[in-house]
This record gives C-alpha cells, structure tokens and sequence, in this order.
C-alpha cells in the first residue's frame, strides 16, 4: 500500500472555510508562496484545534523525514544545565516565539522538498 493511500482523521482536514483562511493567511503573511516547479515532495497541511478555540496549521513531514539522515540532539531545560553552562551570576531566559518556524530561512533549490498537499 502507498504511503499516501492511508490518511488518518487526526492527520488529515477536509477542504472548509478554516483550512482557505489558514492558506489564505499563509500566503499573505509570506510564509507559503505558489511554486512552478513540477518535482517535489508533497506533504500534508492539517489543522489542529488549540486549547484556546483557534486553529493551529500543522505540516506533516513524517514522510519527508523517511528520507532523511538526522542527527540526535539535546535540548537543554532549566532542570538539566549543562556544567559548561553553569557560570557564577549568570541567569537563564525563556523566550516563547508562537511563529518561530516561520522565520526559518529555506534556500530557493530546497523548497520542492516543503510542497503542501
């Protein structure tokens, strides 16, 4: 079976108002634009709704990610400071960016990989 035979509901939104306002929103804001490239990766765009009513898009690149060589990492949290990290009358900062992904820049030649479905 193909991967894109199988759609789970929480995976998935059907077309509706919210899902072309969030497009819509999207693409005024910058962070999707159309494409002309015929090749590429087609992932699904789905909404989720958030604990305050409103919708949050989530772009699912679980299939993308099969492709994919990825390193381990560790976030670091106020519970586990590393000891390079421990030095005498510094302080720690949490910062909460709603949109930070966003802001992540995504060279021209690599975008086919980003295509919504």
């Amino acid at each position: 079976m193909a991967p894109l035979q199988v759609v789970l509901p929480q995976f998935s939104t059907p077309p509706s108002l919210d899902m072309d306002a969030t497009i819509l929103n999207l693409m005024e804001s910058g962070v999707i634009q159309p494409t002309q490239t015929a090749r590429g990766f087609l992932s699904r765009l789905f909404l989720v709704l958030k604990p305050d009513g409103s919708l949050r898009p989530i772009f699912n690149l679980m299939r993308l990610n099969d492709y994919l060589a990825t390193r381990k990492i560790r976030l670091i949290n106020h519970y586990r400071v590393p000891a390079f990290l421990l030095i005498r009358n510094d302080f720690l900062a949490k910062l909460d960016l709603s949109q930070a992904y966003y802001h992540v820049c995504v060279k021209s030649p690599h975008r086919r990989f980003l295509c919504l479905a």
